[in-house]
């Protein structure tokens, strides 16, 4: 027994081969603000918020929803480093993920800006077209790409945190090929709380199959839209 004992590794052993606890610890955290915000916007999908606040919200959605998700990346990336650079490594992969996502956050920013796009129909119709992109193979093979990604990391400077970055380029670019459609409809829901958590399970179910679970990410994809149509349904048919 003490033999087996000694073979348990402690908390320094486990933070040493898992150096991206912190990435899905800092994904943890951005819930908190997405979790706020969807219980105080709870049913006010037309609610206008500035500039700034949109774009804040948009980058603590991403984070809560892709961190957890890509954290063994994470960790591809600073295991093919020098474990005096891991951190370093993980922290310019995160700047390199976060970089297309934001240029897609500013353009859902300014979207939100316009009336237009506080339309209940509008967003019952992005979530009817990410539940089709969810079919589509080329969806499929970008989060493949993603989940697939092999980094190639120079030992050390520049050299080595160029690699990084590029790694978190490569990744967050596929991963934004492959969750475009669905995150746009939580953006155009008004970052609504129980979209927002079904989005993530998805991510999270995906990143968490040796195969991709097809039904379950069809089934959950297509309950998006039957669940934000049906309350506007009934209004429409009660007039």
């Amino acid at each position: 027994m003490s033999v087996l004992a000694d073979r348990v590794p402690g908390p320094r052993e486990l933070l040493w081969a898992h150096p991206e606890w912190w990435v899905a610890g800092l994904g943890l955290a951005a819930w908190l603000p997405v979790v706020r915000h969807g219980i105080v916007t709870w049913g006010r999908t037309h609610g206008h918020l500035s500039l700034a606040a949109e774009i804040g919200y948009w980058h603590a959605m991403v984070l809560a929803m892709m961190l957890p998700v890509i954290a063994a990346k994470a960790r591809d990336v600073a295991i093919r480093s020098f474990a005096e650079r891991r951190h370093r490594a993980i922290a310019a992969f995160l700047i390199g993920f976060v970089v297309p996502w934001s240029a897609l956050g500013m353009v859902a920013a300014w979207a939100r800006a316009v009336p237009w796009a506080h339309s209940e129909w509008l967003m019952i119709g992005a979530f009817a077209a990410a539940a089709g992109w969810a079919w589509l193979p080329i969806r499929e093979r970008a989060m493949v790409m993603s989940y697939g990604h092999e980094p190639v990391i120079a030992p050390a400077g520049w050299d080595a945190d160029r690699d990084c970055v590029k790694a978190g380029l490569a990744v967050g670019s596929w991963c934004l090929a492959s969750c475009w459609a669905l995150m746009l409809a939580c953006v155009l829901s008004g970052h609504d709380l129980i979209a927002v958590a079904i989005a993530a399970s998805i991510g999270l179910a995906e990143s968490a199959s040796f195969r991709p679970p097809r039904t379950f990410v069809r089934i959950a994809s297509a309950a998006l839209p039957v669940f934000f149509a049906g309350p506007s349904l009934a209004r429409l048919l009660t007039r």
